[in-house]
């Protein structure tokens, strides 16, 4: 029920119980008056009525006495008795005198002949009806020599109080109407700013802080709207302020490498920051609320929470997560704990060391290659050149034989060191000179090597496009390099009679190269690894070409330097195609 309603409810009952013990009081106080006017009525026209009898002679004849008696009723209402000492009948306004019974016995003639006045009301066996009698003592000379009496129909007091009673309960209850009326505008008019309170703190708890209260006064109403208005201006304050550093904490945590997990102490997720669903492999719906065990399936990690909730300490440790990919993974827990120190929960740090356990894997097998790469041509120089200082120069043909591995082996040794540095060059992100310049002529410089020194390997053709290509916007040595280690892989492992082509091409807005050949080509299962530094598909067959590992990883390092994707496609005993893009001058 409603406020308002309930306070009119509340007026109305007021108003009503008032209404009904004035309207009880009141009428009972005006019949009193009424009957004691009426009484007092009757008492006074029975003295008037005694005061015309003052003659002795006239009182002891009756018939002089009823004259009197008929004359003084046409002028008076209600019915008049006159009665001596013995209570005989003397005269009556509405009867015949002579018939009536003797009225010793009634109380109120008693009473008068006691010197009293006689007040009674009755029912009339005469006149059969309840009538209102006043008796007053006659007197003459100072003695009583018989009773005046004086009787009205309580009939007549019952119709006047009746309409007294209407007419005071018409007016209480136009009072009463009318005070309701009054009242119903006051309590609008005061449950007005109540209510206005009322919709703010709906507004408020709904979310809307900029609603405020409009009712101005000096009252308590006026002083309680003010206090809405401030507490509303410090709650929108106040959730503004929280609001940003919500946001705040909304992007450090989006933006945050490691993941972040935060569970309750029923073991159930209420926050994961985006890191920790890429590195769980989780859906970003659907996570809050249910349980972690449910959501990540590990139960090395949901084991690692247990212990935190239940030791109530901080936690460093590594796991292995096997869906959905191998990753493994450094977790740092720590207990959440209320004001009052209460557990809360656990808060899970992830960080993905899978690239970094990759890295050092791969740097393991760098030093490894490149310990080894390096020992194997130093081994055969100085087990050559010990051979020699024993008294093998003496032999002419193993010195020149010697003589010419041990050149060799500098070269392979030499060509390693600058494969290496150029790769320290390209690892280190310096972001080498770029200029315009032909493409066209860089491949006849490339294609006028390889003819002359690649004769006896087969045919070398060209694809060219028919109009003019645009020049290339990079660095003209290394695009050069490319070219040369792509050409160089083709002719080494392409046999006498094959073919070697380089095509090359406009598409989409960059130049596209393909070095393709029919010779040996790559087996499938190698076609992942081979730009990876070292990696050889035959071992003893690249030592045996010279080759020192790098020169695929140069090139994919080169290419994607300039934006650009190097790829390849290979069938074993079929051939490779060596395909890449390069950008064009804008100018």
């Amino acid at each position: 029920m409603k406020f308002r309603t309930r306070l009119f409810l509340f007026y109305i009952i007021g108003i009503g119980l008032i209404t009904i013990l004035w309207a009880s009081y009141f009428i009972h106080f005006e019949e009193n008056r009424v009957r004691d006017s009426w009484r007092e009525h009757e008492l006074i026209q029975a003295k008037l009525v005694a005061a015309n009898f003052t003659d002795g002679a006239q009182f002891q004849d009756p018939r002089k006495v009823s004259s009197t008696v008929a004359r003084i009723a046409k002028v008076a209402d209600g019915r008049i008795t006159v009665v001596d000492t013995a209570g005989k009948v003397l005269g009556d306004s509405s009867e015949d005198y002579t018939k009536l019974p003797n009225h010793s016995d009634r109380p109120e003639i008693r009473a008068a002949l006691f010197g009293r006045i006689g007040m009674i009301d009755r029912f009339s066996d005469t006149l059969k009806q309840r009538l209102i009698y006043v008796a007053y003592p006659l007197r003459m000379k100072g003695k009583i020599v018989g009773v005046v009496r004086i009787a009205k129909e309580e009939s007549a007091l019952s119709s006047l109080l009746l309409r007294l009673r209407i007419v005071i309960i018409s007016g209480i209850i136009i009072t009463a109407i009318l005070t309701l009326i009054f009242g119903a505008l006051i309590m609008r008019r005061l449950s007005e700013p109540i209510l206005d309170l009322k919709g703010l703190a709906l507004r408020i708890s709904r979310g809307d802080l900029s609603a405020r209260v409009r009712y101005f006064g000096d009252d308590e109403v006026a002083e309680l709207g003010l206090a809405f208005n401030n507490m509303a201006e410090k709650l929108a304050d106040s959730f503004s302020i929280i609001k940003d550093e919500k946001r705040k904490l909304e992007a450090i945590l989006e933006n945050l490498v490691d993941g972040i997990l935060v569970i309750d102490s029923d073991l159930k997720i209420v926050l994961a920051n985006r890191a920790a669903q890429d590195i769980l492999g989780l859906s970003s719906s659907n996570i809050q609320g249910r349980p972690v065990l449910e959501v990540v399936l590990n139960h090395h990690l949901m084991n690692l929470i247990q212990e935190v909730n239940l030791s109530g300490q901080a936690f460093e440790s590594e796991l292995f997560l096997y869906y959905p990919d191998n990753k493994q993974i450094q977790v740092f827990l720590a207990p959440l704990k209320d004001d009052d120190g209460t557990l809360a929960g656990s808060i899970v740090v992830l960080n993905d060391l899978t690239k970094l356990r990759q890295l050092e894997r791969v740097r393991q097998d760098f030093v490894a290659n490149v310990s080894h790469e390096l020992r194997t041509p130093i081994t055969s120089v100085k087990a050559m050149a010990e051979t020699l200082i024993n008294g093998a120069w003496k032999d002419q043909a193993m010195l020149d034989r010697y003589l010419e591995a041990i050149d060799q082996e500098s070269d392979r040794l030499s060509n390693l060191i600058n494969d290496l540095l150029d790769l320290a060059k390209l690892d280190s992100n310096v972001e080498a000179s770029k200029e315009p310049f032909d493409f066209i002529q860089l491949i006849t410089e490339v294609q006028e090597r390889f003819i002359n020194t690649n004769s006896e390997k087969g045919l070398f053709a060209l694809d060219l496009p028919d109009s003019d290509l645009p020049e290339v916007e990079a660095n003209r040595d290394r695009i050069k390099q490319v070219l040369i280690n792509l050409l160089d892989n083709a002719f080494k492992y392409t046999p006498p009679g094959g073919q070697v082509r380089l095509s090359v091409w406009l598409e989409n807005g960059r130049i596209k190269v393909a070095v393709s050949d029919n010779g040996i080509g790559i087996p499938k299962e190698d076609l992942g690894r081979i730009f990876e530094r070292f990696y050889r598909v035959d071992k003893a067959r690249s030592r045996e070409k010279g080759g020192t590992g790098l020169g695929l990883s140069i090139v994919k390092h080169i290419v994607e330097s300039y934006g650009g994707k190097i790829e390849v496609e290979s069938s074993l005993h079929q051939g490779s195609v060596f395909t890449f893009t390069l950008p064009i001058h804008q100018g």
